[in-house]
């Protein structure tokens, strides 16, 4: 992860507004988009945004409130697309 991306990580985990990154502990590049699934959760100003290892269950990355707009602000996620954005975002983070 570049220093970049943890500045990033470390701003948006300030206050209520969070994202949680997880390192995936497998063989590089063997996870792919059909191994994982997207969770959202919209209600009045909550929001939630999660990308899961279907195996596992576990989340690898959580949006949570502000972070969620401030990532599709950013880019880094697409609301036509929650779960190829998530997924490429959380690939990004877990190059090595």
């Amino acid at each position: 992860m570049s220093s970049k991306d943890l500045s990033l990580i470390l701003e948006l985990v300030k206050g209520t507004d969070r994202i949680y990154v997880k390192d995936w502990k497998g063989e590089s590049g063997s996870l792919k988009l059909r191994d994982t699934e997207i969770e959202t959760w919209f209600e009045r100003d909550r929001a939630w945004v999660a990308l899961c290892d279907k195996k596992t269950g576990n989340y690898l990355i959580e949006w949570w409130d502000e972070s969620v707009e401030e990532a599709v602000e950013d880019g880094f996620l697409d609301p036509s697309d929650w779960h190829g954005s998530a997924f490429e975002y959380w690939m990004h983070l877990n190059k090595n």
